[in-house]
């Protein structure tokens, strides 16, 4: 199910924030994961004659739970500003609030005896693209593709990203 949460304009610039759970099933039709996929996106033109855009990303949030047990397993964030969900545009904070995390990072949401708990760890992780968590998913997961060209889909897709990415 993807949803558009909200969308503002601010000056030329069109933010859109997308919203999106799908369920991820193994070989044998089970759905094992749900992949959450939380992203704030601006359109901004691109920096010469023409009159292309671009689409800029401001935050996004990758999680993938257990649909058995509900709990988050792993997470993929990047949140420099803290934005307003509902107004887009970065929050004033007040000297006690948690502030921005400035790097791209992951959680591990599980613990067991043997490994400790992470929950709250920040495990620098670069910049990750929705289709390397796809790719996670599909390449390290076994889950079940939707379509057979599914890896040529992701590597043009990613390297449309790779081109058009600013860092």
């Amino acid at each position: 199910m993807a949803a558009f949460k909200a969308s503002h304009q601010r000056g030329h610039n069109k933010i859109i924030c997308f919203s999106s759970c799908i369920g991820a099933k193994n070989a044998e039709r089970k759905k094992l994961y749900k992949l959450h996929a939380y992203i704030i996106t601006e359109v901004v033109p691109i920096e010469d004659t023409s009159n292309k855009v671009r689409i800029k990303t401001r935050e996004y949030i990758y999680k993938i739970s257990s649909v058995e047990t509900g709990k988050a397993l792993y997470e993929f964030h990047w949140h420099p500003e803290k934005i307003d969900r509902e107004t887009l545009e970065p929050m004033k904070l007040e000297d006690t609030d948690k502030k921005p995390f400035p790097y791209p990072h992951s959680h591990v949401r599980i613990s067991t005896e043997e490994i400790p708990d992470l929950y709250d760890k920040h495990i620098p992780s670069g910049r990750v693209a929705f289709e390397d968590v796809v790719q996670f998913l599909i390449g390290d997961n076994n889950i079940e593709p939707n379509r057979n060209d599914w890896q040529a889909v992701l590597d043009h897709n990613r390297e449309v990203f790779r081109q058009l990415r600013k860092w």
